[in-house]
């Protein structure tokens, strides 16, 4: 082993043992620049700086910060010169947010290395955190004098000039820069854009022209132009422009927006839709864009049918254009589902949801509208398509359920209203619908006590529930079962729910149950009143009453009425045949 290395080897060792045996012979070291260059070093004291300022960078590298900076500060004691060791204590305790502590170091670093391009940014960003931007902005003021070419530099005093409203000052940096680069296209923009931030229109015009003079055939030029028209007032101007470039450029969406809003400030409402339909048909105009214009489109048309019929033929256009696309079919349902044509709505919706079936409020809209329709056969196919896709979903086998139910198919329908009711959290309206409709289809199915129990669960859940009070007050009139607490449940639902026409048939009915004929034909009759004149079960009921009440011409009459409007009792027919009450 040479003798350079076993010295180093040496100093290594020593190092070591004081760093475990807790050296505390660290000094702190001089920040003016007269008392560094007065210091002498021998190269023993350098040598050991060196290890620990190695030392150090590896803890830092491993995330040890603290070992690391207790390491730099040992370096920088060993050797005040050692301007990378007090560099990275600044950029340790900048990182740390203790900016005074940062603020020392960083002059360390500058007074040592007065030139240092990346000890001066970091005393530049340090004076930035701490809200000394005037102090900053000297700092970078001498690194662009020290570095005039560099670029990076200059931008950097640009948005401290910006920040600090120097914006006098801001001119003669970019016009510096591209004294660097030559004529930039990319820079002239960047320019521009500043310009237009800074209120500067003058020199955004100025700009924009001399860039339109490198690129006269380019229109997205011209379009910073008219921006900056728009911006200070001069619309004619911008117009002129936006015409200029539609010209060149048939498919510029950006300029038929333009002009579209232009036409419809000025109540020329047909040139502005045309340009509109020119924008939507262009590619450049993203699909996003379009989207968010057909939202407000929703809005604007909800009471204008010009602006409908606009909105439709808008639609139609973006289905052209994106026939693959879920959501334009969606969109397109919305506005027609608004306008309540059903049919329409549910073509589109389907194809949403064929080319895209996960969208869940796509089939809550088909199902919506099949039951609104009642067309049951089609709830059922697509609710249980829909299941497919959302098995874990409520309302799908609600839908499900109410469709089969319809179609008569009870045992299909409890089993998906058990199925859904399992599913429902924290939605007790929904719930409570579930457990009324099992018990309807329990009934139909000759399961009373769990048609019951069913209804019990509703009223649990909500004692206001009016389908289940009727409904189960109703049926245990019809089975001629506990008729005191079906008289209690129905008188509760016509409370609730005044005038309605099956909530007072029941009680009517009730009554003729418990012998009460007079009472009966008062409630039947005011049910009747109330829309129930188109009820084949109402009108029987009312002809069985005055039947009982002697009336017997007039209950064949109603007989017959009920007969008319069709779905009247098993007994119906034979009543009309021997024209005496069958029960």
């Amino acid at each position: 082993m040479n003798t350079y290395l076993k010295i180093l080897v040496f100093l290594i060792t020593v190092f070591i043992f004081n760093v475990f045996t807790g050296c505390k012979s660290i000094k702190e070291a001089p920040v003016d620049k007269a008392d560094i260059d007065k210091i002498e070093l021998s190269e023993r004291d350098k040598l050991k700086s060196t290890v620990l300022l190695i030392d150090a960078s590896k803890e830092k590298m491993i995330g040890n910060l603290q070992k690391a900076a207790s390491l730099y500060s040992g370096a920088l004691a060993k050797n005040p010169k050692n301007a990378a060791a007090a560099f990275e204590l600044a950029k340790i305790y900048a990182g740390s947010d203790h900016y005074d502590e940062a603020l020392k170091y960083a002059k360390k670093a500058t007074n040592i290395e007065p030139e240092n391009q990346h000890y001066l940014m970091l005393l530049a960003d340090i004076y930035v955190l701490k809200n000394q931007l005037d102090q900053a902005l000297k700092i970078q003021e001498n690194i662009a004098e020290l570095y005039p070419d560099d670029i990076s530099t200059h931008f950097n005093l640009i948005s401290t000039y910006i920040y600090l409203d120097k914006y006098y000052k801001v001119t003669e940096v970019f016009d510096h820069i591209e004294s660097l680069t030559g004529f930039s296209d990319e820079l002239s923009i960047e320019k521009i854009q500043l310009f237009i931030e800074m209120g500067l229109y003058d020199e955004a015009v100025k700009e924009a022209k001399k860039l339109i003079s490198y690129f006269p055939e380019e229109p997205l030029y011209l379009e910073y132009l008219a921006e900056v028209y728009s911006e200070t007032g001069q619309q004619e101007k911008a117009i002129e422009l936006y015409r200029d470039i539609v010209e060149k450029d048939p498919e510029n969406a950006l300029a038929r927006l333009h002009l579209a809003e232009y036409y419809r400030q000025e109540g020329e409402m047909q040139k502005s839709f045309e340009e509109l339909k020119k924008a939507f048909k262009s590619p450049q105009l993203q699909m996003e864009s379009k989207g968010r214009i057909m939202y407000a489109f929703y809005s604007l048309s909800e009471d204008n049918p010009e602006y409908l019929k606009q909105a439709l033929e808008l639609m139609d256009i973006l289905i052209e254009m994106y026939p693959e696309e879920a959501e334009m079919y969606a969109m397109y349902g919305d506005f027609l589902f608004r306008e309540e044509e059903y049919e329409k709505a549910r073509e589109k919706f389907v194809m949403s949801a064929k080319l895209d079936p996960n969208q869940y409020a796509v089939w809550e809209q088909i199902l919506y509208i099949s039951s609104q329709l009642e067309d049951y056969d089609f709830m059922i196919k697509y609710s249980e398509k829909a299941l497919e896709h959302f098995f874990e979903q409520p309302v799908i086998y609600y839908f499900n359920g109410i469709a089969h139910y319809q179609t008569d198919n009870y045992e299909k329908a409890v089993m998906a209203f058990e199925n859904g009711v399992e599913l429902v959290v924290d939605n007790n309206l929904l719930k409570g619908q579930f457990y009324t409709l099992m018990g309807d289809s329990y009934y139909y199915l000759d399961k009373p006590d769990k048609s019951d129990r069913s209804y019990e669960k509703a009223l649990e859940i909500d004692p206001e529930n009016t389908i289940a009070l009727n409904n189960y007050s109703y049926f245990l009139s019809l089975r001629n079962e506990n008729l005191e607490l079906a008289k209690e449940m129905s008188e509760k639902a016509n409370k609730l729910e005044k005038n309605n026409s099956a909530y007072l048939d029941t009680y009517g009915w009730i009554m003729y149950k418990m012998g009460k004929y007079e009472e009966a034909e008062k409630w039947i009759k005011k049910a009747i009143k109330n829309s129930g004149d188109d009820s084949a079960a109402i009108l029987e009921h009312y002809g069985d009453v005055l039947y009982k009440l002697g009336q017997k011409n007039e209950a064949l009459n109603y007989w017959k009425k009920a007969d008319k409007t069709g779905n009247g009792s098993d007994f119906l027919e034979k009543k009309l045949k021997y024209e005496t009450l069958y029960e």
